[in-house]
Formats: structure tokens, sequence, C-alpha cells
């Protein structure tokens, strides 16, 4: 478990309580709340974690 909370600090990024994200793999943000990846897809982000994801990319 440890080692999961590592990874997600460092690699991945929990955007929603069903979706976590390569964060080398972000496109960009959408101001509607969903995080654009590489591929065009697109996840949601949760507004409590929207402020942290913010954090991160500013």
């Amino acid at each position: 478990m440890i080692l999961l909370n590592v990874m997600l600090n460092t690699t991945f990024f929990k955007c929603h309580k069903l979706h976590i994200i390569n964060l080398s793999k972000v496109g960009h943000f959408e101001n509607e709340g969903y995080v654009v990846l590489d591929n065009e897809y697109r996840r949601p982000i949760s507004k409590t974690n929207k402020k942290v994801f913010l954090n991160i990319f500013n």
C-alpha cells in the first residue's frame, strides 16, 4: 500500500474516485472539470482534486 501511495504522488494522480491518470500523459485541462490526455481521452476531475491538480501544473 505504501508503494502505491508513493507511485500516486510521483507519476499518477487520482483525479476522481474512478480514475487514476498518468501525469506524463496529460495534454491539457478543461475548465469544465476535465483532464484531457495525449490520446484525447477526457477524464473528469473532482472538485476536491481540482485544486491539487492545478497546483501541480502551475
